[in-house]
Order: C-alpha cells, then sequence, then structure tokens
C-alpha cells in the first residue's frame, strides 16, 4: 500500500503534470470508488476549472481547484497516478482521467479498486471528519505531539505507529523500518517503552521518511542500512547480517532482526 513517501511522490508528480491546466473532460472509470460524489457531479465540479495547488496529509494527496473546492485522492493498495502527452493512452485498470484542454491527460490507475475518490469544500474539515492523527513530516510535529498522541495507548507500539487516528500516514513497510532503525522490536507493547525509546522512535520515523522521499520512495536506492530493501524471503539484517525473522504483530507481517532489534 502506497505510504507517506509514496504519496508525497505521487504528489510532485501531480504538480508538475496537472497544476494550472484547464480542465477538458473528465471520465469515472468505476464509480464505486467514489465517495459522497456521483460521476456526473464530479465532472461538473471539476470541467472548466484547474488545479492551482496540492497538499499532502498521511497517505491522501488533496488538490485543490481554482474554486477553492479539493479532489481528494486516496490509493488504496495499488493505485498510482499515470500522465499521458496524448488522450489515445491510457492504462489497463483507469478510474479516473482528467483530459486537459492541451490534449494531456492524467489518470488514476488502481488495479484492486480499494481507492477512493471524493472531493470536498473544506480541507481541514476532512481530515477532522476522518478522524487522522497528526501527519508526522508537519513542521508544527514536534516530539512532544509524537508523546500526546502515544499517551494512554495500548499495544504493540506497531500498531500505534500504523493506526492512522494516532499517526497518519505510517503503514506495515514503513513502520518495520522506523523500529528496526531505532533498534526496537515491532511487538514491544507501549507501556514498556521509555522515554529514550520513544524519542528515539521519533527520530527515526523522521530520518526514515525524509529520506525515503529524497530518494523518491525507491526501496532500490535507500541506503544499505535500511531494512526495506531485505523485506522479503530469506532477508539479510542489513546491520549484521544475520537472517530476518518473519513475524505477525498487530495482525500485519513484519521483518525482524532478532539481534539487533530489543524486546522488552
Amino acid at each position: 500500500m502506497p505510504e507517506l513517501p509514496d504519496v508525497e511522490m505521487f504528489r510532485r508528480y501531480f504538480n508538475d503534470k496537472a497544476l494550472l491546466k484547464k480542465i477538458a473532460n473528465v471520465e469515472v472509470g468505476d464509480s464505486g470508488m467514489l465517495v459522497n460524489v456521483s460521476p456526473k457531479k464530479l465532472s461538473d465540479s471539476l470541467v472548466g476549472r484547474a488545479f492551482v495547488s496540492s497538499e499532502r496529509y498521511g497517505k491522501y494527496l488533496m488538490a485543490r481547484l481554482d474554486n477553492d473546492s479539493w479532489l481528494v485522492l486516496h490509493f488504496g493498495m495499488t493505485g498510482y497516478l499515470q500522465y499521458f502527452e496524448t488522450l489515445d493512452e491510457d492504462t489497463k485498470y483507469d478510474k479516473l482521467r482528467i483530459e486537459f484542454i492541451e490534449d494531456d491527460c492524467l489518470v488514476f490507475d488502481c488495479r484492486r479498486k480499494l481507492g477512493r475518490i471524493t472531493l470536498v469544500d473544506d480541507y481541514e474539515a476532512f481530515i477532522k471528519e476522518k478522524a487522522l492523527g497528526p501527519d508526522p513530516l508537519a513542521q508544527e510535529f514536534t516530539i512532544s505531539d509524537f508523546m500526546e498522541a502515544l499517551d494512554n495507548k495500548k499495544g504493540s507500539i506497531k500498531s500505534a505507529l500504523m493506526d492512522q487516528k494516532v499517526l497518519a500516514g505510517i503503514g506495515n513497510v514503513y513502520s518495520d523500518e522506523i523500529l528496526f532503525q531505532a533498534r526496537l522490536d515491532p511487538s514491544n507493547k507501549i507501556n514498556d517503552l521509555d522515554q529514550t525509546d520513544l524519542e528515539n522512535i521519533y527520530n527515526a520515523m523522521i530520518d526514515v521518511l525524509d529520506v525515503a522521499i529524497s530518494k523518491n520512495a525507491d526501496p532500490k536506492s535507500f541506503p544499505e542500512g535500511y531494512l526495506i530493501p531485505q523485506r522479503k524471503k530469506d532477508g539479510k539484517c542489513p546491520r549484521c547480517g544475520s537472517d530476518l525473522v518473519k513475524q505477525q504483530v498487530a495482525g500485519r507481517s513484519s521483518y525482524v532482526c532478532p539481534g539487533c532489534q530489543k524486546k522488552k
């Protein structure tokens, strides 16, 4: 599933390919992915308009139109954006197609249909309605805010990091990387972690997300000491070379180095 770094790449791609272009036509490939908006209303709201800016909040891409409404995209498990210079090109699982007056287009492809598309008038109200936690890369998000977000939470630290109501944007893959860099087992209970542990997690979280974005969210470009390229069968710990162990934490598959990640 696309996580925060992936969606930030989608946002930058969107800005490069779609900003300030007048929209000529909109086609919805699967109305089942629309939330609180019909295909006709979506088309009527976009055609003749232009996107003027974008924001990313957690795993959501929000594109502001020149009438101050917002197109909101969630990419689900398999969603991505694809730009085409001509209108005769397309993707196999086209779910939303936005055509511009220059006869180019941007397509939202989502093979497993788990993505979501909606239109909202109020960006902040949408975040509040979804009860999303803070975005870890928001400029104002401090270590104190991180501690507060985890305050009184129970269960494993991995579960908390993936809970979108606690923090918006982190999923299964990046929670593993963050906890690997913090040298903590993902099954550790929050109540068993001390302040130093939480500080290490916060610092690792910011570093990992920043590095992933700087590397275009491409695991092949990640530093040698990163776990994500080794999250596979027969993967080796990039720190000590030991075999990684695959275990279930919070109902998800986690890759752990038992030698490098402390279990409290």
